[in-house]
């Protein structure tokens, strides 16, 4: 008898368990390209795992203005505005399983912008181009973020947060607080060399990417 009542016991109560961990009020956003720059097409769409999205009346909302209301109406999309601009999408759908789903999202457009200069690289005298990186040479990558603020204030570089990679890999020592400068032993003949930046405020409310591939040239004597 013990055993029928331990196996009719489970039975009954890990289905109770399982639905204890769902949350009803959970919305999965998504956001294409994942950080806007300024002027980029921006979609948002959304998900649910506990409610027919495709059933339910759904309401969207940009910056206090409707800009959809339908049954099934999964995504939206508008163009970001300029730096310093932050827009408020809020969503809400009425669903017939799960009843109103609601989410609101911030999304602040930012840019981050990068550029090199090699330091083991010459150039003739009175040449006005830029010295290219020879193989195996040092380089040096600054990055230069336009962040502005609410008021229309220029956040101080040095305040952000960098994180650097270089082929993918993650430059612990460069990266951290203020360090905007990446040093580093530049691509070996014939191979690029892929530089990555992600910058953020500290508040995380402005996030902006970047990437450039680096190849290194061929010396010429002249």
């Amino acid at each position: 008898m013990k055993k029928i009542f331990l196996s009719l016991f489970i039975f009954v109560t890990v289905p109770f368990f399982a639905l204890a961990q769902i949350n009803p009020q959970d919305l999965s956003v998504g956001i294409t390209p994942e950080l806007p720059e300024p002027g980029d097409k921006v979609v948002v769409d959304i998900q649910s795992y506990v409610a027919d999205l495709d059933r339910s009346q759904i309401r969207w909302t940009v910056d206090g203005t409707e800009v959809a209301k339908a049954v099934g109406a999964k995504e939206i999309s508008f163009t970001a505005g300029a730096i310093g601009s932050v827009h408020r999408i809020g969503i809400t759908a009425i669903t017939p399983d799960a009843g109103t789903l609601s989410k609101t999202i911030t999304i602040a457009p930012a840019r981050v912008d990068l550029i090199w200069e090699a330091t083991d690289s010459s150039v003739p005298a009175f040449y006005k181009g830029k010295a290219l990186n020879a193989h195996d040479s040092g380089v040096i990558v600054q990055a230069l973020p336009y962040f502005v603020d609410v008021r229309g204030a220029t956040i101080n570089p040095k305040s952000l947060v960098y994180s650097w990679k270089v082929n993918n890999k993650p430059q612990l020592q460069s990266s951290g607080f203020g360090r905007d400068v990446l040093r580093f032993a530049g691509p070996s003949l014939y191979r690029a060399t892929e530089i990555t930046v992600d910058v953020e405020s500290t508040e995380n409310n402005f996030r902006a990417r970047r990437t450039i591939n680096l190849k290194a040239q061929t010396p010429k004597i002249l």
